[in-house]
């Protein structure tokens, strides 16, 4: 593949990013925090007709799935990973700027034995922006440099415990992959785990690998104010403090907490940052400093503090049917 034929690379920007979904169609916006006005033209990624595009199907099984949102998209935002499947036979490639689907499946061997590629779950490595996927003809991961096409795959490390066409996962900001389900969540450092467990509580795992059958678990005691098991991790703002929503079921999400473990994380608080209210709380995600947290209600885009409750700042109504933070940077 000619790297000529890629568009030129843009710098990433900076501000709330948002996704929307308008039919075949994903636009990127970037808005100010602040004042919730444009920072950039939009960016738009237009798929296959006949194709739904990855980044707009909708997640009914995973919570984990809006953490990794914003590896769909390469490190500076100019190229949407996708699959497309067709009779049973799926490629991953990804979808540049303003330009067509690009396939970076190999194509089948000319032996009589050789498998159709069968690849999905398409997400950049945010530090070399290469694009990992699961292969199914192969049960590994592998990875391909979109800027050398097919002929660059090279097979990855797999999780303890082997992979499977349903595994979940994500990057650090190292670009290590972590492995997650939906009532765990990793630290930014992967160095431990932390689990929501509806029977057990909260515990510990000292390893990034939770799911190892010897994985050390280690209770986590909640003060009176935690409502424990039932808030859902989200992502941490630091290695101490990370963010959760109120409710067990998708339909109670209404609220946000900040949930602080000790230094020695034996036990934790928690601290609940809007107002009661019936207004379902989405797609929650912290400012780089941690002091902000950006949340969507409905299709209006807030930002509150993460550090004490109070009225959250309405930042923008957002115009398209299907709208999701990407990032804030």
């Amino acid at each position: 593949m000619s790297t000529s034929a890629l568009p030129s690379q843009p710098s990433v920007l900076h501000g709330i990013v948002v996704e929307e979904c308008l039919a075949s169609q994903v636009q990127l916006h970037f808005l100010d925090p602040s004042t919730g006005t444009e920072l950039a033209p939009v960016r738009i990624f237009t798929g296959t007709p006949g194709f739904s595009i990855e980044a707009c199907t909708p997640n009914t099984v995973s919570l984990v799935l809006e953490r990794i949102r914003r590896n769909l998209f390469s490190p500076d935002l100019s190229m949407l990973a996708d699959s497309q499947t067709s009779e049973q036979i799926t490629h991953i490639g990804y979808i540049p700027q303003g330009q067509a689907f690009v396939d970076l499946s190999p194509a089948k061997g000319s032996n009589y034995a050789a498998k159709t590629p069968s690849q999905t779950h398409p997400e950049f490595n945010p530090v070399d922006g290469r694009l990992w996927f699961y292969d199914e003809t192969t049960q590994h991961l592998d990875s391909v440099d979109p800027r050398l096409g097919p002929s660059s795959v090279k097979q990855e490390t797999d999780p303890v415990g082997g992979t499977s066409s349903t595994l979940d996962f994500e990057f650090d900001n190292a670009g290590r992959p972590l492995y997650t389900d939906p009532s765990s969540i990793t630290t930014l450092d992967g160095q431990w785990m932390l689990l929501n467990d509806a029977a057990q509580g909260w515990s510990i795992v000292s390893a990034p690998q939770a799911h190892q059958p010897d994985a050390t678990r280690q209770p986590v005691q909640p003060d009176s104010s935690v409502k424990a098991p039932g808030c859902e991790p989200v992502v941490f703002i630091d290695n101490l403090r990370f963010i959760c929503t109120g409710g067990g079921t998708l339909a109670d999400r209404n609220n946000i907490y900040i949930t602080a473990l000790t230094p020695d994380h034996s036990g934790l608080s928690q601290t609940a940052l809007l107002p009661p209210s019936e207004n379902r709380v989405d797609h929650v995600m912290a400012s780089p400093d941690g002091k902000e947290i950006a949340f969507l209600s409905g299709s209006t885009l807030y930002v509150t503090s993460s550090t004490s409750q109070q009225e959250p700042r309405k930042v923008a109504d957002l115009q398209g049917p299907d709208s999701r933070l990407v990032a804030w940077q």
